[in-house]
């Protein structure tokens, strides 16, 4: 087992490891996610409680563990890792990372139009077009 406190492209290890543990910011949470970890979340609470939120959020769904920070201790993180986790949750299945595929398509519907046809700016009024 090797511990890192901090690393600023965390995605190469995180492809490589058989488990993570990890706060629940957003993208470090889609990350674990794209790559089918065994994932124990230990999120943020304060200021914000959207880590809290979002690593419920994801608990409920069954694709991660979540332990509130007040009871991270050592017994509780090596129950984790010693315990027999079974397969890799399968995520991929059950969460759509093709959001990014999509928005053109969303967009053109949200504004009436086709997706490989951008709406044209309206063109301006007479009076504001000779300034």
């Amino acid at each position: 087992m090797q511990l890192i406190d901090f690393l600023p492209e965390p995605v190469a290890l995180v492809e490589r490891a058989d488990r993570v543990v990890a706060m629940g910011g957003y993208n470090t949470v889609c990350e674990v996610l794209s790559f089918e970890k065994h994932a124990l979340i230990v999120p943020r609470v304060r200021p914000g409680g959207e880590q809290w939120i979002r690593a419920q959020r994801m608990r409920e769904l069954g694709l991660l563990r979540v332990l509130h920070p007040d009871r991270l201790t050592p017994r509780a993180l090596s129950g984790w890792l010693a315990a027999d986790l079974g397969p890799p949750p399968s995520i991929r299945s059950r969460v759509d990372f093709g959001g990014l595929t999509r928005i053109p398509g969303m967009m053109a519907d949200l504004i009436g139009g086709r997706a490989d046809c951008p709406p044209q700016p309206e063109p301006l009024p007479a009076r504001m077009a000779r300034r």
